[in-house]
């Protein structure tokens, strides 16, 4: 098959000390270079995607806590009341995750030269004690407004590691293509 051929013609022109031989290796330095940039950019992905799930998590939280404390306030009493609290103990529950998928996340951006200082730092001092006074229902609101500007940053970077990776994976197809070139030259 051609593939076969290929392939012969590769191992032939690898074994000889030749200018073709040259430009096979550091094309192959060049795909391995970019693999390794399309693994790393993976895992900063996978890593932001999980970030961008558990900011769903608290705002479902919220969004379920912030009912019931307008049921609560509309005198939906020791029940209503038992739900808010219970709500909002899950999103504190889901915060401290974020926390941990931000960290891990800023992590795997660091591999990949991606800064997001701002908002990790940010991050971090919103969700110290973020329900000590949370029984109101506008500090309720203003959280979820928060974990939002969160998410909505999270998926900005997600889009821009996503630009990052195409731009790896088509110049990974390029470099491939010019090693066929040099075999079939």
């Amino acid at each position: 098959t051609y593939n076969d051929l290929l392939k012969n013609r590769e191992n032939a022109v690898r074994t000889q000390n030749s200018a073709d031989s040259d430009k096979l290796l550091h094309l192959d330095e060049q795909i391995s270079v970019c693999s390794s940039h399309i693994k790393e950019l993976q895992e900063a992905i996978s890593a932001g995607q999980k970030a961008a799930f558990t900011t769903d998590c608290v705002l479902s939280k919220l969004d379920n806590a912030e009912a019931w404390g307008t049921w609560d306030i509309l005198g939906g009493g020791l029940l209503s009341t038992a739900v808010k609290h219970g709500n909002l103990d899950d999103a504190q529950s889901y915060i401290t995750e974020l926390q941990m998928d931000l960290r891990h996340f800023n992590t795997e951006l660091t591999d990949v030269h991606v800064n997001t200082d701002d908002f990790l730092r940010f991050a971090d001092y919103f969700f110290d004690g973020i329900f000590a006074d949370l029984a109101v229902q506008k500090r309720i609101k203003q959280s979820k407004e928060q974990v939002q500007g969160i998410k909505t940053e999270i998926e900005s970077v997600l889009e821009e590691l996503e630009r990052m990776l195409d731009e790896e994976q088509h110049l990974k197809e390029t470099l491939q293509s010019e090693i066929e070139d040099v075999l079939v030259e």
